[in-house]
């Protein structure tokens, strides 16, 4: 029998043990059961601003190893000019247990180390020169992937279904300035629509989907963030010059019809 028991905390009554065991249970059950088989990386919030000296890392969900990492207030991180590649992570410390408590750490980090390790999520990554100023705004699409003075999101995880894909502030750009180039291709227009919610990500699947079916080749070949974003980037290069990028798929089918 499946029981759904709320606890009724009355004037004058008493806290038992039992009434504290089912507000636990859907506190921290609900969570992992209704992100059960999501990959690790970003569930939601967790937007990323900067001050002249500070990256703020904003309140949102991070999910690591099936569980879910509740940041309630703002961190702030100091970071200074040092003209190479630094990245922000988020470190899992594991699990530590009390007579009251079994707590799962975690802290945020700029790390020197290009490669991210286990135990380790990416949160953005920079380069920042001597005399500027961290960015964290972009003047289009292509500008997500400036190198100096600009928080790089592209690598970041964001969890998802079967594994991590782009964040959704990605593809919801992607989609809004292709549709802003009157697409043609209906699968242009298929993807655009999927993009417009920026609040869920669009699956990696769905992304190496549509990117093989419009650049031809294989899925595998769009099995990173930075290869997804780059695909994306193709279309919308094209579609911005009014050209028309024929796949290797449609370039069969007119051969075949040719040949015909």
């Amino acid at each position: 029998m499946i029981v759904r028991a709320f606890p009724l905390f009355d004037k004058g009554a008493i806290l038992r043990a039992d009434m504290m065991a089912e507000l636990a249970s859907y506190a921290y059950l609900f969570g992992d059961i209704l992100y059960d088989g999501y990959s690790d990386g970003i569930l939601s919030g967790c937007r990323l601003t900067t001050t002249k000296d500070t990256i703020v890392v904003n309140p949102g969900i991070i999910r690591y190893g099936g569980r879910n990492f509740l940041i309630k207030d703002p961190i702030y991180v100091a970071y200074s000019p040092t003209n190479a590649t630094t990245i922000l992570k988020m470190n899992f410390l594991g699990e530590n247990r009390s007579v009251r408590f079994v707590t799962y750490d975690a802290e945020v980090v700029l790390d020197k180390a290009a490669a991210v390790r286990e135990g380790q999520i990416e949160l953005c990554r920079f380069k920042l020169q001597p005399g500027a100023r961290l960015r964290y705004k972009y003047v289009d699409f292509e500008d997500r992937s400036t190198e100096y003075d600009t928080l790089n999101t592209l690598q970041v995880p964001y969890s998802s279904k079967g594994r991590s894909t782009l964040s959704p502030e990605i593809t919801y750009d992607y989609g809004k300035e292709l549709s802003g180039t009157n697409p043609k291709d209906n699968l242009d227009v298929t993807f655009c629509l999927r993009t417009m919610d920026p609040s869920r990500p669009v699956a990696a699947d769905t992304i190496a989907f549509y990117l093989a079916s419009r650049l031809g080749g294989n899925m595998d070949d769009f099995s990173t963030n930075e290869a997804l974003y780059g695909g994306l980037n193709q279309i919308l290069a094209a579609a911005k010059c009014g050209q028309d990028i024929v796949s290797k798929s449609k370039e069969r089918r007119r051969s075949k019809i040719l040949v015909d």
